[in-house]
């Protein structure tokens, strides 16, 4: 059932006026109400009746739950999403853990990104192996910067009467 065709399941109990508007002069232009409310699930809220009345709301919040609940569930029950990932049914999480992804990395590039699984998943991989080769590069920037350093400070700690530093500075 489509929500716009779901019937409301709440149950105004009592109505008290929440808000008067009026204008610079003083004359009122609406008067806004809340109700309180009994959801068919047993909670009681207080709510906007003007929203209740439009049918924005229809219930306490338990439908919203109820239909995220049944969106997200597998063809089993359980509430894990599932990709096809070389010909098998997998859950999305073991694959994150398969390629060391970060939890969550797929299901949010789907989201924002669009597309399959699949493109997801290979553009979750191209930039995990474009964040390593950074990563690498910063660490040989890094040695380099050391071993340049060590080598400096060596030539300027060693008296110049020493051979090595001879040999060192081509003398």
């Amino acid at each position: 059932m489509s929500r716009s065709n779901e019937p409301s399941r709440l149950t105004l109990i009592k109505k008290k006026i929440a808000k008067t508007v009026r204008d610079r002069k003083g004359n009122i232009l609406r008067t806004e109400y809340r109700g309180f409310y009994s959801c068919e699930c047993g909670n009681k809220k207080w709510l906007d009746v003007s929203s209740v009345q439009s049918k924005k709301v229809r219930s306490c919040g338990c439908m919203r739950s109820e239909s995220s609940s049944k969106r997200m569930k597998g063809r089993d029950g359980t509430s894990a999403l599932y990709m096809e990932h070389e010909g098998e049914r997998v859950t999305v999480a073991s694959v994150e853990r398969r390629y060391g992804l970060r939890a969550g990395m797929l299901s949010y590039r789907r989201r924002y990104a669009g597309g399959s699984w699949q493109t997801c998943l290979e553009s979750c991989l191209k930039f995990q192996a474009r964040k390593r080769q950074l990563c690498d590069q910063r660490l040989a920037r890094a040695e380099n910067v050391d071993l340049q350093e060590e080598s400096s400070s060596r030539k300027t700690l060693l008296p110049s009467s020493c051979p090595s530093t001879q040999r060192e500075m081509g003398a």
